[in-house]
């Protein structure tokens, strides 16, 4: 029976590759890399084969026979010790690489986490300039408030001027009658638009040097004997204006409500105040019925007498 190095696929045994005799019936090895087969008693490595059978040299998984001729061929291949180098080598590789991986993922987090921040920051920054800018558009509106208020300090409007009058004559002519230096009058502008619908003539914004000149004019033309129907009032904004129309309003409602003739509503310093059979006072009365007070009256020269009531006001 022959001997052949395990893996190798023999198609039987033929004739010797050292001494060309048939080795049929004798022990033989089979070359892994040609396939020709060899006594054993040929090869000086392998005449005692039963030595290597006790070494279990030829049951190893893995183990393979070269013969003589191509043990030169072999040569070119990586012996075992080289290929531990390279298997070192490409593992030592491995492990820089895995090193390297690691490192870029901790820059990576590192590069998250500082955009992360930078973002963070940026939208505190954003929310902070969105602040301040909300602050300054407050500080120039109350700003704006501040010079319309006190442009209006300075103007009065003229009510009930008919259409036909021109505005800056009217102003010239009645000045001296008034004995109003004309010199402390800015302006002089009709308000709104002029159109055939209107049955109220539109009102007349005279503008001051300042606001002494404005309430010198307004007492002197309400007390102006050639006024007829004719009033002036101070600038008011439209907060003040919309204060004085709900006080109108209930004014209006109280003289409704109330038929008795003997009672006459006035607004006297943005409140309803009433006269009853035109005694010589003002008279609080009920904010709901509109009735006046017994226990509360103000002379119609200033001085109150009385128990203070209540007031009928809107703000």
């Amino acid at each position: 029976m022959g001997w052949v190095c395990i893996g190798v696929d023999m198609s039987g045994p033929g004739k010797c590759g050292s001494c060309a005799s048939n080795i049929a019936n004798n022990k033989f090895l089979t070359c892994y890399l040609c396939h020709k087969d060899y006594h054993s008693s040929c090869l000086s490595d392998w005449r005692d084969i039963s030595k290597a059978s006790d070494l279990d040299l030829l049951n190893r998984p893995g183990v393979v026979w070269y013969c003589p001729e191509c043990v030169p061929q072999l040569q070119g291949y990586v012996h075992a010790p080289q290929l531990e180098k390279k298997v070192d080598k490409i593992e030592g590789d491995i492990g820089r690489l895995g090193d390297l991986l690691r490192e870029s993922l901790a820059q990576t987090r590192s590069f998250a986490e500082v955009t992360a921040a930078n973002i963070n920051k940026a939208s505190q920054e954003g929310e902070r300039a969105a602040e301040i800018s909300k602050r300054i558009a407050e500080q120039m509106t109350r700003h704006h408030e501040k010079e319309e208020e006190a442009d209006r300090r300075k103007n009065c409007i003229i009510y009930m001027l008919p259409e036909t009058s021109r505005a800056d004559e009217f102003v010239s002519d009645i000045c001296p009658e008034m004995h109003f230096a004309y010199r402390n009058v800015m302006n002089v502008q009709r308000l709104g638009y002029k159109h055939r619908n209107r049955t109220t003539p539109r009102p007349l914004k005279v503008g001051f040097v300042c606001e002494v000149d404005r309430n010198d004019f307004i007492y002197r033309f309400n007390t102006w004997s050639q006024r007829g129907r004719m009033f002036a009032k101070a600038d008011l904004s439209k907060a003040e204006r919309d204060i004085e129309y709900k006080i109108r309003q209930q004014k209006r409602h109280f003289e409704e409500i109330n038929s008795d003739k003997t009672i006459r509503y006035k607004i006297k310093g943005r409140k309803i105040m009433a006269v009853v059979n035109n005694e010589n006072r003002f008279r609080q009365v009920d904010e709901v019925t509109g009735l006046p007070l017994e226990s509360a009256a103000l002379d119609i020269g200033g001085t109150a007498t009385g128990d203070t009531g209540v007031t009928a006001t809107i703000s």
